[in-house]
């Protein structure tokens, strides 16, 4: 039996990288998720600087759709209606 710091005849070998597709998949979820939160950032404050503050702005996913997601604002300046 060989013991196990034996180097191969060819010399060192990169080891591998696990994970890869893994990685690319969470990088490509990360990705997604800033544009989702940017999109209604940039909204919230274009519209807030133009009529003042919200006391809620938030976005739901809802539960029986994956892909949906529901608005909810809230501010003193919002008719009732």
């Amino acid at each position: 039996m060989e013991p196990r710091s034996h180097i191969q005849a060819g010399g060192l070998r990169q080891p591998r990288r696990r994970g890869s597709n893994a990685q690319r998949s969470r990088s490509a979820f990360e990705k997604a998720m800033k544009e989702l939160v940017e999109k209604p950032r940039k909204l919230e404050a274009e519209i807030a600087a133009e009529k003042g503050p919200f006391l809620l702005f938030a976005l739901f996913l809802r539960q029986d759709a994956a892909d949906r997601w529901d608005l909810v604002v809230a501010a003193p300046w919002i008719e009732a209606g």
